[in-house]
């Protein structure tokens, strides 16, 4: 179950829409596989900073400890979903935009994601 805030007019980012649906894919798909059953995911949407939109991505899931999530994000020898996130990280970086992840034991996993924007 999601629970998605926005505002309706939001600008349009800089961003492939054939891989972003890729990335988004990826990191909503930890997300789940970490939230506990009955659960939400929390995504916001939201204008920053001139040309700016951020994104927000939460689990209420059980969450790792912050050196685990580092590791599984750096190694080549990590989870497949890991690998798949690792891969968005680098396209997301490479399309001039942002991506952290977050997380602690028993508290969920958090991505926050900028990305570029333009108001037509």
């Amino acid at each position: 179950d999601f629970n998605i805030t926005s505002k309706d007019a939001l600008p349009l980012t800089i961003l492939s829409a054939n891989h972003a649906q890729m990335y988004l894919q990826n990191l909503i798909a930890l997300l789940i596989e970490d939230n506990e059953e009955q659960c939400k995911i929390s995504i916001i949407l939201k204008e920053q900073i001139p040309n700016r939109l951020n994104l927000t991505l939460k689990s209420n899931g059980y969450g790792m400890p912050q050196q685990q999530l580092t590791d599984y994000l750096t190694t080549k020898t990590a989870p497949k979903k890991y690998l798949l996130v690792q891969e968005a990280q680098k396209s997301i970086i490479r399309g001039m935009g942002t991506i952290s992840l977050y997380s602690q034991l028993g508290d969920g996993i958090d991505i926050e994601l900028t990305f570029k924007s333009v108001n037509l």
